[in-house]
């Protein structure tokens, strides 16, 4: 196993990197983890695993522990959020500076009053990469696509959304917080426990705030963002690769 993983929730997203690898690496391992329902691509000379996953709080514990007992040493979460803020709207970018445990897992494994953060030099870097090559020129007046802030990790998201009148919970409404996901904080949990290096980065593809909908009839417009939502993903993992001497060097970013 590479000592690199790159993780995934988006089914799109995962199969249009893989087609993005030449035949030669897929072939050397091209299947389905002992896990119902994640699918493992490496090659024998690949510099990193990638992977497709449900987004289960459980399940992605289960994978991490047996991740890191094979080799794996730093992972890169690519999933997919909601929004609870005005300023990011699908295929938007958040890079998780930290999150919040409610996924009923982490509290399990370590003491709830740790927080869960992600490796800061890892996170700099992984920050300053992608602001550098996945903005245009010009964008940075416009406000940034891709952001640090603070992820809620909801165990079960139905219970604190309201689809249908795209609305969220007052719970959740905390200062801070941009986004919601389900796993992020066992991420940064575990890594924290077994010194994994890990970074979770978030492509919105709902936006909730307390005064829109999300018309979730509109199949055209579900379709556009799915589409969008994958190629954000896509880009993110271009990037990465493009920049990983850098990321995973031994020389300390300047904060």
């Amino acid at each position: 196993m590479p000592s690199i993983a790159f993780l995934t929730d988006s089914k799109e997203a995962f199969e249009q990197i893989s087609s993005l690898e030449s035949k030669s690496i897929l072939d050397s391992f091209n299947g389905e983890y002992g896990i119902t329902g994640i699918i493992v691509r490496i090659g024998e000379n690949a510099e990193a695993a990638l992977i497709y996953y449900p987004s289960i709080p459980s399940l992605s514990l289960s994978l991490l522990s047996d991740l890191t007992t094979a080799g794996v040493r730093i992972a890169f979460k690519l999933g997919t959020a909601y929004s609870i803020t005005k300023e990011l709207s699908p295929g938007n970018i958040v890079i998780a500076r930290a999150a919040v445990r409610e996924d009923f897992i982490s509290d399990n494994i370590v003491d709830p009053k740790l927080p869960a953060i992600p490796d800061f030099d890892l996170y700099f870097k992984v920050k300053r990469s992608l602001m550098s090559r996945l903005l245009q020129p010009g964008e940075e007046k416009r406000g940034n696509k891709a952001v640090g802030c603070i992820a809620l990790s909801l165990g079960y998201i139905g219970k604190h959304i309201n689809i249908k009148g795209g609305r969220i919970s007052s719970l959740i409404k905390a200062p801070r917080l941009c986004a919601i996901d389900k796993d992020t904080s066992i991420f940064y949990t575990y890594g924290y426990l077994r010194s994994l290096r890990s970074i979770s980065i978030l492509v919105v593809r709902e936006s909730f705030s307390s005064y829109s909908t999300f018309d979730l009839e509109d199949m055209e417009e579900q379709e556009e963002i799915k589409k969008r939502v994958s190629e954000s993903i896509v880009n993110i993992y271009t990037a990465l690769k493009d920049s990983m001497d850098y990321i995973v060097g031994s020389e300390i970013v300047e904060k």
